[in-house]
């Protein structure tokens, strides 16, 4: 096909399409320099792509290129690898994308190369004499007796002080001091204060040192104060903190609400909660770290203070242990449940 000419005889790409071009008498290429020029392979209707996508395929100083001219610039990459198959050519170099370059990260940091299988068995099939044989090092506590690596959801009501007691744990974290009467492991710490602005986060970082009659270093503890939502970069946030300092320990997200994208159509509050947490407790478990998530609870009495919790049952689900700060007679307390601990003392 002969493609459209401007006024100076040069081929009009920019104007190209398919109801403008014209035929090349007997499919010959043609002899006269100016219309060699013009002269293109039109690619269209291409298995599997949107029927508009159009593309020329033509010669640029003796080199074929393609031209898009019509359709979704998504399909491009496709149609590449088809023509390129077809021909026998190589499909163009591309720079990987974000995406790929993290898949590519991941690989490599996780993954054993991978072994020739010849059958349907899935990677993670193990026999239980092999797992019973299997070294597991110990679960790594940042509080002891408190916060250990995984998922740790940390309820309670408003103005009791959930907010102040997972500040107090990053602070301790990071400073290597005591939280609820024992000394925490040492290490960087990463606070989400995503229902605070920085001056009142300010204000907070400079009262618990008086009230703990400390002067902490806080070189270790990394503060945000906005973040994306899970499944919208939140995961590739917490990413970029946990490869920029050296002992990565504790992440504490205040609160689940912030970053909890919104509910599907079709979606319950438990499948909600569940979707939004099970990322972080894998990443927690991954890489071996303490994630605590701070959320609401009923306003409803419950016999059990742990089912206070919003989305008891997705919440329960995607965590390692829970945690409630409730009112009592005597004042707050704070009750938990999971890895060995049943209740956790005031």
């Amino acid at each position: 096909m002969l493609a459209p000419a401007g006024e100076d005889g040069e081929p009009g790409w920019d104007k190209a399409d398919p109801a403008n071009f014209e035929s090349l008498s007997a499919d010959e290429w043609p002899e006269d320099v100016q219309a060699a020029r013009r002269a293109c392979v039109i690619v269209r209707n291409v298995d599997g792509c949107d029927p508009e996508a159009t593309f020329v395929i033509r010669l640029d100083d003796g080199s074929p290129e393609l031209t898009q001219i019509r359709g979704p610039e998504s399909e491009r990459p496709v149609v590449e690898q088809i023509i390129a198959r077809d021909i026998g050519a190589e499909p163009p170099k591309r720079d990987p994308s974000d995406l790929q370059k993290s898949a590519a990260l991941l690989r490599a940091r996780l993954l054993s190369p991978p072994v020739a299988a010849n059958d349907n068995w899935p990677s993670s099939f193990i026999d239980a004499q092999t797992l019973l044989g299997l070294k597991f090092e110990p679960i790594k506590y940042v509080v002891p007796g408190y916060i250990a690596e995984g998922l740790t959801i940390l309820g309670g009501r408003p103005k009791l002080g959930k907010s102040w007691l997972a500040l107090d744990w990053v602070v301790s974290v990071a400073s290597g001091g005591q939280s609820l009467g024992v000394k925490c492991d040492l290490g960087d710490s990463f606070y989400l204060a995503l229902e605070d602005n920085q001056r009142r986060l300010q204000d907070r970082l400079r009262v618990i040192p008086k009230l703990k009659s400390i002067r902490p270093n806080l070189s270790r503890l990394s503060l945000l104060t906005e973040a994306p939502k899970i499944g919208e970069g939140l995961i590739e946030a917490l990413d970029t903190w946990r490869t920029r300092v050296d002992d990565p320990r504790l992440i504490v997200v205040d609160t689940l609400a912030m970053v909890r994208p919104p509910k599907g159509r079709n979606q319950d509050s438990y499948a909600a909660d569940y979707a939004a947490l099970s990322p972080l407790q894998q990443y927690a478990s991954t890489h071996r770290l303490a994630v605590v998530v701070v959320t609401h609870v009923r306003k409803m009495e419950a016999a059990d203070p742990l089912e206070m919790i919003s989305g008891t049952n997705g919440l329960t689900g995607a965590a390692d242990s829970i945690m409630v700060l409730d009112r009592t007679a005597d004042g707050p307390k704070l009750y938990g449940r999971g890895r060995d601990v049943e209740e956790v003392p005031e």
